[in-house]
C-alpha cells in the first residue's frame, strides 16, 4: 500500500477507501473506572486506551458508498489498515458506529454529503 491508504473490511478482505473527499483524523479513547470513597474522595483507575478514528467524505455516490453501507450493515468487528507516511502499515480491529450522512441529490446515482465515519478500536 502507498502512504496515505486507508482499507477496511472484514479481516483479510479489506477494501481500499477512496481518497477523494476524505479528511482522516485519530484520537485516543481513555477507558476510566471512577468511584467516590466514603470519605468522599474520587479515586480513577485508567483501565486501557484506545484509539478512535474518524473518516469524512465530503461526497460518496456509486460503488464507494455501497461499499461502506455494506460494511455497516455487517455488524461485525472490522478490519483498519491506515498506511502512514513511511509507507508502514498499521491494523487495528474496530467497530463502525452508525453513519451519518446527508442525501443531495436523486439523479442517476444517489450523491450523499458530509459523510462521517466513527471508528473505535476494541
Amino acid at each position: 500500500m502507498s502512504a496515505g491508504d486507508i482499507k477496511l473490511g472484514e479481516k483479510d478482505l479489506e477494501t481500499l477507501l477512496t481518497p477523494y473527499g476524505r479528511t482522516y483524523a485519530e484520537g485516543i479513547i481513555e477507558i476510566i473506572r471512577e468511584r467516590r470513597t466514603v470519605s468522599g474522595t474520587l479515586v480513577s483507575d485508567l483501565i486501557a486506551k484506545k484509539k478512535k478514528f474518524t473518516i469524512e467524505y465530503s461526497e460518496l455516490k456509486g460503488q464507494d458508498l455501497e461499499n461502506i453501507l455494506t460494511l455497516y450493515n455487517k455488524d461485525k468487528v472490522l478490519s483498519l489498515i491506515v498506511t502512514d507516511r513511511q509507507s508502514v502499515d498499521h491494523q487495528y480491529d474496530v467497530k463502525l458506529a452508525p453513519l451519518d450522512m446527508e442525501r443531495v441529490s436523486i439523479l442517476g446515482d444517489w450523491t450523499w454529503e458530509n459523510i462521517t465515519l466513527d471508528l473505535e478500536e476494541i
